[in-house]
């Protein structure tokens, strides 16, 4: 997965984003799903992440909020892009 959202490039995220409709009814049963990333319950910050894949244990925990529908090309350059610099940091 791939996580983003952190306006002040600390890793700790930034200030709490309200979703006032959030769309409950969409799972993480899909690549390109969208959700809130957060530390427990009510600690939703500005940090979401991007899914690679089904990961429908995840259902109920993380509130989804959109999904790709278009330039999945992109989802996959990141996804290859990002396990190469994960496999250098490392050696």
């Amino acid at each position: 997965m791939i996580q983003g959202g952190d306006p002040t490039g600390t890793c700790k995220g930034g200030e709490e984003l309200i979703l006032l409709y959030p769309i409950s009814f969409l799972q993480h049963n899909a690549r390109g799903i969208m959700p809130m990333a957060n530390s427990g319950a009510n600690t939703n910050g500005s940090q979401f992440f991007m899914t690679y894949a089904k990961l429908p244990h995840l259902n109920g925990l993380y509130t989804v909020f959109g999904k790709v529908i278009h330039g999945f090309e992109v989802l996959d350059h990141m996804e290859k892009e990002i396990l190469v610099f994960c496999l250098c940091l490392q050696l």
